[in-house]
């Protein structure tokens, strides 16, 4: 089994993502669908997003077959994931293959109570499809996505037509399909035979397995106009392509600086005699930083966002705003790519303590330590800053449209 250095932790309140990629894409003539380019990227890409995207998600374990295992992790690998990746193989069934991720997941302790088993040839899912699945299997152990059928069914036999069939009452299902933890291992202990997909699983093994509106959109690559028409979807081929927008957020915060160390400072505790006054814990450069990432995809600002005057904000560490700010940047359509920082402090002296800090604003903004930059400055005696009252952080935040 690959897997990609682990930069999220799970938790027992997150997800485990499983994406099936062992497909042999027979339909679909020459070439593996997965890696078709749908918007100009892998479908597969495309399809890891969803998890990519969402804040719940702590790692994913990607089932692919001998054939297209190459050329699936040299995709993902493209991605840049700030998720931990599990890549594994499967088997010639479906039940097999999402097994499989079951296991991958059960060998590297992704511990999380909810599983999201997502088709890898399904490239438009959303995030919010993802989070109304959580919503629905927290509160009844199984949730898939339907949408109603609106064509008539009729009953073919040898080219004839033999009947019509009421389609009061159908729907047809969709992924991602989310369990928790317990309900999927225990079917597939119970049950042995092949499914069409897993919430079938569930219902053979006695569970219920509840409903949410799915998304006439999140369309599967079985044949080659199934591409033609992801493409048109999102605005690729077919219509004019719009480029990807990037935006820039700017953040700045100042805090006074009052007696008692230490200094908490972009998430770091600092040996200082002094510390940073404020209703949260003062960190006056998570607070530049998450006021970037807001204003870069129009949230708001800090103080509307999390009010001085609210208690529950009391003492709280601010890598949770940083945390939020991203969060709501997703739930918006947008995606952290870079943040750079300035503290602007005469002392204590900051060059020692930026790995620690960037450190610390990576795990909060869920990146790579690559991807921040923290460096410092003063005012040259300049001001109250200059004077020792007080520490000022300035930050930029870059990020880039999802859709």
């Amino acid at each position: 089994m690959e897997t990609r250095p682990e930069s999220s932790q799970c938790s027992r309140h997150g997800v485990a993502g499983i994406l099936l990629a062992a497909g042999r894409s027979n339909r679909m003539g020459v070439g593996d669908k997965l890696l078709a380019r749908v918007d100009s990227v892998p479908a597969i890409a495309r399809s890891f997003s969803m998890f990519e995207l969402s804040a719940a998600v702590c790692c994913v374990a990607v089932v692919t077959n001998a054939s297209n295992r190459s050329g699936v992790s040299e995709a993902l690998r493209a991605e840049s994931s700030r998720k931990r990746v599990l890549i594994t193989e499967g088997g010639d069934a479906r039940r097999d293959s999402v097994r499989a991720g079951i296991e991958a997941l059960d060998d590297n302790r992704c511990i999380a109570d909810l599983v999201a088993v997502h088709d890898g040839a399904r490239p438009l899912a959303t995030v919010a499809l993802l989070e109304a699945g959580m919503k629905s299997a927290e509160a009844v152990g199984a949730a898939t996505p339907v949408v109603p059928i609106t064509d008539s069914l009729k009953r073919v036999e040898h080219g004839l037509i033999a009947g019509t069939v009421a389609r009061d009452g159908m729907f047809a299902t969709q992924t991602p399909q989310v369990f928790r933890r317990d309900v999927l291992t225990t079917a597939h202990d119970v049950i042995s035979s092949d499914v069409k997909d897993d919430a079938e699983i569930v219902e053979l093994a006695g569970g219920l397995v509840s409903t949410f509106p799915g998304d006439a959109a999140n369309i599967k690559l079985t044949t080659p106009p199934d591409i033609v028409l992801a493409n048109v979807l999102i605005g690729g081929a077919g219509q004019p392509r719009q480029p990807n927008e990037v935006r820039y957020g700017v953040g700045y915060d100042v805090h006074k600086l009052v007696n008692g160390g230490p200094l908490r400072l972009g998430g770091a505790d600092i040996e200082f005699d002094m510390h940073l006054e404020g209703h949260s814990d003062g960190d006056v450069l998570m607070h530049a930083i998450a006021s970037a990432i807001l204003g870069a995809c129009k949230q708001g600002d800090l103080g509307s966002r999390f009010p001085s005057s609210d208690p529950q904000y009391f003492g709280m560490a601010s890598s949770y705003f940083v945390r939020r700010g991203v969060e709501l940047a997703a739930d918006s359509g947008w995606r952290v790519g870079y943040i750079d920082s300035t503290v602007i402090a005469p002392r204590p002296r900051l060059s020692p303590h930026y790995d620690a800090m960037e450190e610390a604003v990576a795990t909060a903004a869920g990146l790579n330590v690559s991807q921040v930059n923290v460096k410092s400055t003063t005012t040259d005696g300049l001001g109250s800053i200059g004077a020792g009252d007080g520490i000022g952080a300035q930050a930029v935040a870059t990020v880039k449209k999802i859709d």
